[in-house]
């Protein structure tokens, strides 16, 4: 039988978003017309606030990165709506969706399943950042990706961290990496 969680903790309680929470809102929204059963919100709801608080119980530093580096990803969009910029709101949205991490088939915590699907979505949004550096090559790149490429344990594909590396070498200065440079270190990561 599903119980509460203590008032205590902050989990437990749900949260709606005002008003000036979003960018666009023209019209004050309309009062609800069609609530859901109680019976209803308890099927949908029990199993993924289960695997949510399971999760966040065991994994807190593995999730607060991934926000960090969604946060960064919604940072590098800038200003510029460029032939990227929709398919970087997409992306976005896919990043801050963690439905892979939260999908089960029952209430059951697996360590090595979390793990295993963060370090994908570590990879990608790995990936992700190099391809930016390509579309984009002056772009500017939070220091929360600077960091993500200096953990081997987060980014194990040593193809992107040498893209990255080409691609951003001296993510303090802002050096732009040139061909000449790309070519030297594609010879120096030996791939």
């Amino acid at each position: 039988m599903p119980k509460r969680l203590p008032d205590s903790d902050f989990r437990a309680r749900r949260i709606v978003l005002a008003r000036r929470d979003f960018a666009y809102a023209p019209k004050p929204e309309p009062p609800a017309s069609d609530v859901i059963s109680k019976s209803t919100w308890k099927s949908i709801v029990t199993l993924p606030d289960d695997v949510a608080v399971r999760t966040s119980n065991y994994h807190g530093s593995a999730l607060k990165q991934l926000d960090d580096l969604w946060g960064a990803w919604v940072e590098s969009f800038g200003d510029v709506q460029d032939c990227l910029f929709s398919v970087m709101l997409d992306s976005g949205d896919d990043f801050h969706s963690d439905g892979d991490m939260r999908r089960s088939n029952g209430p059951i915590y697996v360590r090595s399943a979390f793990n295993h699907i963060s370090w994908m979505q570590f990879e990608t949004i790995g990936l992700s950042f190099v391809l930016l550096l390509l579309a984009r090559p002056h772009a500017t790149i939070p220091q929360e990706v600077v960091r993500l490429f200096k953990d081997v344990s987060r980014v194990r594909s040593r193809v992107t961290r040498c893209a990255f590396n080409a691609l951003y070498p001296h993510a303090e200065s802002r050096r732009f990496a040139s061909l000449s440079h790309i070519r030297t270190h594609h010879a120096h990561c030996g791939n």
